[in-house]
């Protein structure tokens, strides 16, 4: 994956520093968010005391793909900084980073973490509904099969409604018991 990096973002250019770190010349301003969240992607893979700082550091930065993939790039053991940097992530303006800090904290079973995805159901903006949506399916969150169905019929928003019929249809059949 490292080396099709300079020839999706940088005319096929690359360049080694001395210590082999790599550089890309010439990548497009367009390109540089979406090549620091594979960057983020790629450093969650690495166990060592730099990569991760770098990770946690991706935490706060100020595109929310980078943030998203940082979150993503967690190890599954979280200390207690890291759990209270992903509190304050499911409070970002952005969906993804959000979304991606809630269920991280739902895996750590943490008591708030429903209530926080609840509210991403319930927040006024349509890709925080669609966000949590995913959230709910992938996690498989039964629990919320109510709300969820409230959403499939009286949401304003089209594209939400649509999907919390999907995600409720998927729960139901979780829920029905397997005849075969």
């Amino acid at each position: 994956e490292i080396a099709d990096l300079p020839d999706t973002h940088s005319a096929g250019e690359e360049r080694l520093t001395v210590e082999q770190n790599i550089i890309l010349p010439n990548v497009d301003e367009a390109a540089v968010a979406a090549l620091a969240g594979r960057a983020e992607e790629a450093l969650g893979q690495v166990d060592t005391a730099e990569s991760q700082d770098a990770v946690r550091k991706a935490m706060c930065h100020q595109d929310s793909r980078v943030r998203a993939n940082a979150v993503e790039a967690l190890p599954s053991a979280l200390d207690e900084t890291l759990v209270a940097k992903l509190v304050e992530l499911w409070n970002d303006q952005e969906a993804r980073p959000r979304a991606n800090a809630v269920g991280l904290l739902l895996l750590q079973r943490m008591d708030k973490a429903m209530a926080a995805l609840e509210a991403m159901l319930r927040d006024s903006r349509p890709a925080h509904r669609r966000s949590a949506l995913w959230l709910v399916r992938a996690s498989r969150q039964i629990e919320l099969a109510r709300l969820v169905a409230e959403i499939s019929v009286s949401d304003h928003d089209v594209r939400v409604r649509a999907m919390a019929e999907e995600v409720i249809s998927e729960l139901m059949q979780i829920l029905q018991p397997n005849d075969a």
